[in-house]
């Protein structure tokens, strides 16, 4: 099946492993790790992708349970014994053995294993798509992480500033340069910064603690991760990645669901012709001590029951799927559509950010600052050069963020890389 065979493009398999999930942070992972080794930590232990696998079997094992005919049945009859008269005892006894057989007929067996067939494809899929769902999660939550410590590198850039010039402005209050005025103003822009720092360093705590959660590893776990925040590049033609999401599992599944309740729908149909019973056997007389033969066949009249409900139950539970498969693949084509518009404009802001916005403020600030320092222009100006930066730098770090996270939500839906290349947006 060319749906199945498309399975392998969305993640590398992971042999089946005995370690419990509850045991994995035994291991623990590098001092600094990438998002490559949490992925594969995820990726092998989480208990919902076992939990999955586990339902993909039971649906296999189900397949073989449904392809079998049903058992023969031994039947042993004892008639005309303990009454009265010439039936008293045993003596007038008469006793069957036979053997009944079910014969399923409208190829009922084929169209039941045909349903069970198709719901291991339901599985399959389903598999598929939360291995997709916890590598979302993870490297979302990895480029937060990334993101939080990015964020505490500039405040702690803005900290250090507004001290240093908190202790350039003190400087000259005490040799009669600037007024008391101005020394109130650095030092509340100097604790202003300080805060600012305290919630960058408790937003990336929280980052930490989050993803040390999803790959299973103590709160205090994970101390810090390596990786480029900023490794920001222009995605591929929008026509050419919304070709690609047919494939995508959550699809697969949809199309799988409605091939099995119209599998559903046929095996009730089936069950609408009846079954026939064969039995074989031989009787004994124990008066006589004759043995003879007895056969039998039985076939239940459709009178009062010919599944009508049940067929209209099957058909409107296709119907359903048809519906349910068309808002999820309009889900899909929604979704696409939202972040691949959010990644190409974080994409140019990023990139405009890093290479032309911020180069040209600290360019500006270092002007500013000279002047400064030769009286030319006023402890204002300097201040608002330097907080231009810090603004700039928070919201490409705020920009390629969400770049990140529009990119890994693209390329969990699609199963592949969004874009030719990465360029560093330095």
């Amino acid at each position: 099946d060319a749906n199945l065979e498309n399975l392998s493009k969305w993640s590398a398999q992971t042999g089946p492993s005995k370690q419990k999930f509850d045991d994995a942070s035994l291991s623990g992972v590098s001092a600094n790790p990438g998002l490559p080794e949490l992925l594969n930590r995820a990726l092998s232990y989480h208990p919902e992708i076992r939990a999955a696998g586990f339902e993909r079997r039971a649906r296999q094992a189900e397949v073989i349970q449904a392809s079998r005919v049903p058992n023969p049945e031994i039947v042993t009859e004892l008639e005309n014994f303990a009454g009265n008269g010439g039936f008293s005892g045993f003596e007038g006894s008469e006793t069957t053995v036979a053997i009944s057989q079910t014969i399923e007929l409208g190829d009922k067996r084929q169209k039941r294993t045909e349903e069970a067939i198709r719901h291991t494809r339901v599985a399959a899929f389903d598999v598929e798509t939360k291995r997709l769902e916890v590598f979302q999660d993870t490297a979302q939550r990895f480029y937060q992480v990334l993101a939080a410590q990015e964020e505490l590198k500039v405040t702690a850039s803005m900290l250090s500033s507004a001290r240093r010039l908190e202790q350039e402005v003190n400087a000259r209050v005490r040799a009669g340069r600037a007024n008391i005025l101005e020394q109130q103003r650095v030092e509340l822009i100097s604790s202003r910064a300080k805060v600012t720092h305290d919630q960058a360093r408790f937003r990336l705590s929280n980052s930490l603690r989050a993803l040390a959660s999803v790959v299973n590893l103590p709160v205090t776990g994970l101390k810090s991760v390596k990786g480029n925040l900023f490794k920001v590049s222009h995605p591929l033609a929008e026509t050419v990645l919304r070709s690609h999401l047919p494939d995508n599992p959550r699809a697969g599944s949809a199309a799988a669901e409605v091939a099995r309740r119209q599998a559903a729908l046929a095996r009730v149909r089936s069950e609408r012709i009846p079954d026939l019973s064969l039995t074989a056997g031989t009787r004994f007389d124990q008066e006589s001590n004759d043995r003879a033969f007895v056969a039998s066949i039985g076939l239940p009249l459709p009178i009062f029951n010919r599944s009508k409900g049940a067929i209209a139950a099957a058909e409107a539970r296709v119907n359903q799927g048809i519906f349910e498969q068309q808002a999820q693949n309009i889900g899909l084509e929604t979704l696409f559509t939202e972040h691949y518009s959010a990644l190409v404009s974080t994409a140019q802001q990023t990139l405009t950010l890093r290479k032309e916005l911020i180069p040209a403020a600290r360019l500006n600030f270092q002007t500013t600052n000279r002047a400064f320092q030769r009286g030319g222009i006023d402890l204002v100006s300097l201040i608002s050069s330097q907080q231009t930066i810090s603004q700039l730098e928070l919201e490409a770090v705020r920009s390629a963020a969400q770049y990140q996270m529009s990119r890994i939500t693209l390329e969990s839906l699609l199963g592949r890389s969004v874009t030719s290349s990465h360029k560093t947006a330095q």
